[in-house]
C-alpha cells in the first residue's frame, strides 16, 4: 500500500480521508485492468479515483461502511463492511474474484463447468474448491465456475507417457469439493492438465 494520506488539501479547501480502498486482482495479485465500479452502500456520494488507483472516500462520518464493488464481465461482485477507526493508515485492500466472464492468459490451469442438481437445474452461489489448496471459488447465477489453479510447483506435475502434464496433489488426481447449503456437497477426483481448460460438470444431490 501506498504511504499513509490523511489530508488532501485544495486550494483553501481541506478535505479528511475516511478510507482509501485498493482493489487487487486474486488472480494476478495486481490491480484489475478493468476500471471497476466501487460506491458505498446508503452513501450518497462517489469515491474519487487517484492516479495510483485508489478509490479515495472523503469527509464521510467515521463509521462502518458497506463498499460495494460493481464486478462486470469479469469479476464477481463484492460487498464488503470497514470500520474506517480500526485502519492506520486508513487503507484497505479489498480482493476481487474473476467470474467465469474473466479474460485468463493463454497457459493458465483453469477447471471450468457447471454445478446441476439431480433435476438438471443449475445450481448458483455453490462453492467449489480443490482439496488441500487455497483453490475456492462459487458458482454464478447460471451454475457455471472456472476455479484457476496457481504456485504449480514441478513436483505437482507428473508428466504421462504421451506427454500430457498433470496436477498431482499428494501424487493423486485433485479432489474437487463442491457444496451448496440447500443441495448438499460431493466430492469427486478429476484429472487436471496444466496450462490448459480442463471442463467438468457436476451433479449435487
Amino acid at each position: 500500500m501506498s504511504d499513509r494520506v490523511d489530508f488532501l488539501k485544495v486550494g483553501s479547501t481541506t478535505t479528511r480521508l475516511t478510507v482509501a480502498v485498493e482493489l487487487i486482482d486474486t488472480f494476478t495479485g495486481e490491480q484489475p485492468e478493468e476500471r471497476l465500479s466501487v460506491s458505498a452502500a446508503d452513501v450518497d456520494t462517489v469515491p474519487a479515483r487517484n492516479p495510483s488507483g485508489f478509490h479515495l472516500f472523503l469527509d464521510l462520518p467515521n463509521d462502518p461502511l458497506t463498499v460495494v464493488v460493481d464486478g462486470g464481465d469479469g469479476y464477481f461482485d463484492l460487498k464488503e463492511t470497514i470500520d474506517p477507526t480500526e485502519l492506520d493508515p486508513p487503507a484497505v485492500q479489498l480482493d476481487v474474484t474473476p467470474s467465469p466472464g474473466y479474460r485468463f492468459p493463454s497457459g493458465a490451469t483453469l477447471l471450468r463447468g457447471f454445478v446441476v442438481d439431480d433435476s438438471e437445474d443449475q445450481v448458483e452461489s455453490a462453492t467449489v474448491s480443490i482439496r488441500d489448496t487455497d483453490e475456492e471459488t462459487v458458482t454464478d447465477e447460471n451454475g457455471e465456475f472456472v476455479l484457476f489453479i496457481k504456485n504449480i510447483t514441478p513436483a505437482d506435475v507428473h508428466r504421462t507417457d504421451d506427454g500430457t502434464r498433470l496436477i498431482r496433489i499428494d501424487g493423486d488426481d485433485p479432489e474437487i469439493h463442491v457444496a451448496h447449503p440447500n443441495h448438499g456437497s460431493t466430492t469427486v477426483r478429476q484429472p487436471l492438465e496444466e496450462g490448459s481448460i480442463t471442463r467438468y460438470n457436476i451433479v449435487l444431490g
